[in-house]
């Protein structure tokens, strides 16, 4: 339902379970010309999950959710609803250090627990160390690549790596971090950190 109580799409299912037994079922629901989501117009709607045994209610559930579509290119950035989305939010390795080759296994098996949950938005991380990261399998585990105070390596690596998508996951506070989002239509945003040191 909507925000003003109005029921958009509904559904019944009627199943016979054993007592005793855990099961899982799966609805899908069709909403049409939803009211879309973006952060201007955080239109949300009401999901209301009702469960019946002998005609009496036992158990009921109300989720709410936003509807919107989600894009990601590596030359565009991110769209949101279909529009692009450009926001600007205001080193070495020792080797005495563990095998930083380990990151690759690590990144596999982290993004695939994620993706057993969930596979409805894509999986990120940060990269702390972007040349050093480069040299390992990690960043091909994640869907969208972030990028921690290495703006200057925005253009390189789009060049070297033209299907990654990247944005910028822990900047500072300078006006080139910003113009690096503003002029580069690849990057689609950044996270300032809002700490001083």
């Amino acid at each position: 339902m909507d925000l003003s109580g109005i029921i958009v799409a509904k559904q019944f299912k009627k199943k016979k379970l054993p007592s005793g037994v855990i099961s899982q079922f799966s609805s899908v629901l069709t909403v049409k010309n939803p009211k879309l989501w973006s952060p201007e117009s955080p239109d949300l709607y009401q999901l209301r999950t009702v469960l019946y045994v002998g005609g009496k209610i036992v158990d009921e559930s109300v989720f709410k959710s936003g509807i919107r579509t989600l894009k990601f290119d590596a030359n565009n950035g991110f769209a949101l609803n279909g529009s692009q989305f450009n926001q600007p939010v205001s080193g070495g390795y020792g080797p005495k250090k563990p095998n930083v080759n380990r990151l690759g296994p690590i990144g596999k098996r982290l993004s695939g627990d994620i993706r057993a949950i969930d596979t409805s938005r894509p999986v990120t991380g940060a990269l702390a160390g972007v040349i050093m990261t480069n040299e390992t399998d990690y960043p091909k585990y994640l869907d969208v690549v972030g990028y921690n105070y290495t703006e200057d390596r925005y253009a390189i690596d789009h060049k070297k790596f033209p299907d990654r998508i990247l944005y910028g996951s822990e900047n500072g506070h300078s006006y080139a971090a910003l113009k690096a989002v503003r002029d580069n239509d690849f990057i689609f945003g950044q996270f300032i950190w809002t700490g001083f040191d």
